[in-house]
């Protein structure tokens, strides 16, 4: 059951609906909390509010609901709340039930904020995963759930609507600062070396799916 609630994604045909399940969630009256005990539905109603919190705090945009992950508004309560990505990863961890015997590791270890960027063969630096993965999608100006919480990972995208090519070849993906989008903003980060360690012992490395240049690559 905490499972399936942190699996699920709010309505993405309309932002107003979508709002209107979130709060349902947020106030703990939405029917995917029928079947989770008060310990663990008081504990992840907890960062669930702490997320909303933050979203209030930026009052000068709107923030879209629209196929958002209830899992992935956990977590990054849990980060704000810890001010640590590998606290927050450890909460998940417990909470979803993840093996002791399985490790999750961060590929880098910061605290600062930060925005997946490409720079292409003609030297244009684009700044963000969907801009990225899904250059037609994005033509309209970026809504606070792009901005602030993970840089567009609520848009629903499609792989017919993402057909149409960037400008020109990715020549490398990069780390920008959040408030950055040229090259003078680019952060260089050092490879968590827990991760590096696990990577030298291992016999096999599997890659899960994803986006080339946006999951794998970073």
């Amino acid at each position: 059951a905490v499972n399936a609630l942190l699996g699920h994604r709010l309505c993405s045909r309309d932002s107003d609906e979508a709002k209107a399940e979130w709060y349902r969630v947020v106030e703990g009256d939405h029917e995917l909390w029928e079947e989770i005990s008060e310990p663990y539905k008081n504990t992840i109603r907890a960062f669930l509010v702490h997320f909303q919190q933050n979203i209030l705090r930026q009052s000068s945009m709107r923030f879209d609901f629209a196929n958002g992950s209830i899992g992935n508004y956990f977590f990054a309560g849990a980060r704000i709340f810890f001010r640590s990505l590998e606290a927050a990863i450890f909460l998940y961890s417990r909470v979803s039930g993840i093996p002791e015997n399985c490790l999750v590791l961060p590929c880098v270890c910061t605290e600062d904020r930060l925005v997946l960027g490409a720079e292409l063969e003609d030297g244009t630096v684009i700044r963000g995963q969907n801009e990225i993965s899904h250059p037609k999608v994005m033509q309209s100006p970026m809504s606070l759930s792009e901005r602030e919480y993970g840089g567009g990972a609520n848009l629903g995208v499609t792989k017919a609507a993402a057909e149409q090519p960037l400008d020109s070849p990715i020549r490398r993906v990069m780390y920008l600062s959040y408030e950055g989008a040229t090259h003078e903003h680019e952060i260089v980060m050092r490879a968590n070396e827990r991760v590096l360690d696990r990577l030298r012992e291992a016999t096999c490395v599997v890659y899960g799916m994803g986006s080339f240049y946006t999951s794998l690559c970073p």
